[in-house]
């Protein structure tokens, strides 16, 4: 009678450990992953071509990358924004770096983030962004909050707000998406300048700097860093 009592204290705390071990693997990925429905329609530039996906499309992220449905196949989104066309908005598919260009601050603006460009301003998940400003990835992404001009190759464009590029310095290419047209751009870089203009600021698109009041800034490039936008 010991005995059985004692194998089924043993098999007890087994037990419990198990419990334990699974509440805690479960914890850390629900705190690590995420996953969020489109409620419209939305589409994401790509290298020259644009990406479509249907309404009810769920998307699913954690620290290595962002797909859709459950990542059953090898096709994972980039950092560019997902255009919600009908509601004059982006989602951001990862974290990225919110960068405040005025007052040099950062801030981490989480993945499955809602910006919507309303006649008031640039909202973030219902907040206005009175800063404006715009969103880094850390790597070679950029989105636009604001009108900017952008030098490309020896020409000028000039962008509406959620307008984004993407820059790739090793195959030495770019992929610039305009959201007022919709026209998506992709092509070799081939001038040293390659750079986006607001009134008071500029960025250097090929070496991620931030160039304010004369002086040269190195952007910040650790999203995990940082505290969440607010």
């Amino acid at each position: 009678m010991k005995l059985k009592k004692k194998e089924s204290f043993i098999y007890a705390i087994i037990a419990s450990f198990i419990f334990l071990v699974m509440a805690a693997a479960l914890y850390f990925f629900l705190n690590d992953s995420s996953t969020f429905t489109l409620k419209e329609t939305a589409t994401q530039p790509g290298a020259g071509t644009i990406i479509s996906y249907k309404k009810g499309t769920e998307l699913y992220y954690d620290k290595e990358k962002t797909c859709e449905g459950r990542c059953t196949s090898n096709v994972t989104l980039s950092a560019m924004p997902l255009y919600l066309e009908s509601s004059n908005s982006i989602v951001l598919p990862k974290d990225m770096i919110y960068v405040n260009a005025r007052s040099k601050q950062y801030f981490r603006a989480n993945h499955f983030s809602v910006f919507a460009s309303q006649q008031e301003g640039i909202f973030n998940d219902n907040k206005i962004v009175s800063d404006l400003g715009f969103l880094y990835d850390g790597e070679s992404t950029y989105i636009f909050l604001e009108k900017t001009q952008i030098t490309i190759n020896g020409e000028q464009k000039q962008l509406d707000a959620f307008s984004s590029i993407y820059v790739n310095m090793n195959s030495k290419a770019f992929v610039l998406y305009e959201s007022k047209t919709k026209k998506i751009t992709t092509n070799k870089i081939i001038t040293d300048t390659l750079e986006a203009t607001c009134a008071d600021y500029k960025i250097d698109l090929k070496n991620g700097v931030l160039i304010n009041q004369d002086k040269n800034i190195l952007l910040y490039n650790n999203v995990d860093d940082l505290d969440e936008m607010k």
